[in-house]
Order: structure tokens, then sequence, then C-alpha cells
């Protein structure tokens, strides 16, 4: 951040804006990332130099992976960081569902190193990214968890953080807007339009660099099952988004949205289709 002292984290901006064309150049980062170094672009000797150069850090991706698959689906889950009680209930319910269980064995069967397809940041949440939205310039920072992976965990959790600031948004609504405020209603319209972009236009573009390389159900299925753990993973702890960590409703229908992804991961469910059914969890 000292380097760049024009630019501010996506995260913090989406609290109050959200640039749509920052949020498309995004989007197009990862594309450009996920098809330049897909095995299918690289061939399996290139692929395997590329293993061998980005090889993670054993006790970060450890951490990083026991925090998103693991504690927070244990039955132990009220240990991960203080929370209301309806919503420690509702994770509850969560983690008893046949679907989500199938969810994790299935994220367990991609994130396997020998069904890796390409490299990935493997920490791309919305803190990821400088912005400065005066030169329309992006970062992509904090890359030490970058390896070889399922291109659809990048997008997942990038949309995961849009999806908790849509449900942020949703619960500030009624606020009120003028000087100093923020018009919460218009931002959960932006924060829609921003997953529909990100979703489609990463699907597209990666269609296009790959051609018929690119097994668009597959990916697309896994973008979706992802997105649902992720969100769990948020609410349930121990990781934890501070702007939502007092609005207990709020947190609910985060859970409420991650359980309708996990319960429709096919293309017929599209990405204004994934939108609408966000917007449909309140």
């Amino acid at each position: 951040m000292r380097d760049l002292p024009d630019h501010t984290l996506w995260h913090d901006d989406l609290l109050t804006s959200c640039d749509l064309q920052l949020g498309a150049k995004v989007v197009d980062a990862l594309v450009s990332l996920h098809s330049s170094s897909h095995v299918t672009s690289l061939g399996q000797a290139g692929f395997s130099q590329l293993k061998e150069k980005f090889s993670p850090l054993p006790k970060l991706t450890e951490f990083q992976y026991n925090h998103t698959f693991v504690k927070p689906l244990l039955s132990t889950h009220r240990d991960n960081k203080p929370c209301d009680e309806k919503v420690r209930v509702k994770v509850d319910e969560l983690i008893q569902d046949a679907v989500v269980t199938k969810a994790i064995e299935l994220a367990n069967e991609w994130l396997r190193p020998e069904n890796a397809t390409c490299l990935i940041h493997g920490d791309m949440y919305s803190a990821a990214v400088l912005a400065n939205r005066a030169t329309q310039n992006i970062k992509i920072i904090d890359t030490e968890c970058a390896r070889i992976g399922p291109e659809a965990l990048d997008v997942a959790r990038l949309v995961c953080n849009y999806v908790l600031f849509y449900h942020y948004h949703h619960q500030k609504t009624g606020q009120g807007s003028g000087p100093g405020k923020c018009d919460h209603t218009q931002l959960m319209a932006d924060t829609v339009d921003l997953i529909c972009i990100t979703l489609s236009r990463y699907m597209e573009g990666m269609r296009k660099a790959l051609q018929e390389n690119f097994d668009k159900h597959l990916v697309w299925k896994q973008i979706l099952l992802f997105m649902g753990i992720e969100i769990i993973a948020w609410i349930s702890g121990p990781m934890s988004l501070a702007c939502l960590e007092s609005f207990p409703e709020a947190q609910i229908f985060c859970l409420n949205t991650a359980l309708r992804l996990l319960h429709r991961q096919t293309l017929s469910l599209d990405a204004r289709g994934v939108s609408q059914l966000i917007h449909d969890s309140h």
C-alpha cells in the first residue's frame, strides 16, 4: 500500500461504492492468469514445470484449507468466533444437510493436485485487489498462496465476497441517503450487477481463450459449489467480514444463499439466475 498510495483496497471500496468497470478488469485479470497457465495451453511438460515453480507454503495452505473447508463445518463451529445463537442454529442445520456434505466431498476431490488445471491466485478475496478509481487501474496482491488448482476456486472466492456485501447493503437499506451517507439500495442493485458481470464475463472469456478445451459445465458447477462452501465459511468462522458481524439476520440470509447455490449446481442456472437467487434469499 505504501508503494501505491493512490490505490485503495477493493474490499474497502465495496462498502461505499461499486465500480462495475473496475470489477470487469478484475475478471479479465483472472481470465488472463487462468487461460495462459492452463494445462491445455502449456502441455503436460510445461504444466509440470509450473507446478514445481509455484509450490505453496504447506503451513499457509493448510491453514487456509482448515479455515474454509474444515472448521466452519464441524459440530464444534461455535468455538470458531462469537456469533448470535440463531445463526449457529442455522449452521447446525446446514452441516447436517446431505447436499452440503456431498459438496465438501466434491470440493476435496477437485482440490487434489492431480486435478489441478491452471495457476490460481489461491487467496482471491476482494482484499487481494488494489484499485484506483480515477485511473481505472487494478493490482492483484497477496500472492503467497499462488499454486496450481481449479480455476473455479479463485472466481468463487471473489464472488462470495460480493454476495456478503450484497446482504450487508440489504441490511443497511432504509437508512436514507444524502451527504456523508451511502445509498445502500443502489449499492444492492450495483452489487447484483457486479456478480452477474463477474460470472458471465469470466465464463465467456475462458470460452474464447480455450475454446473446446474449456469444460464450461464442470467449471460452472465448481464455481457454484465453492461459492456455497465459502459463504458458509465466512459466516461460521473463523473467517469474518467485519461489516456483517453485528447483523445476524444478514448472516442468516447469507447462509440461505449458500444452501440455495449448493442445491442448484447446473448450467440451467446462469449468471443472471445466480443473481436472482441471491436476491430471492430475502
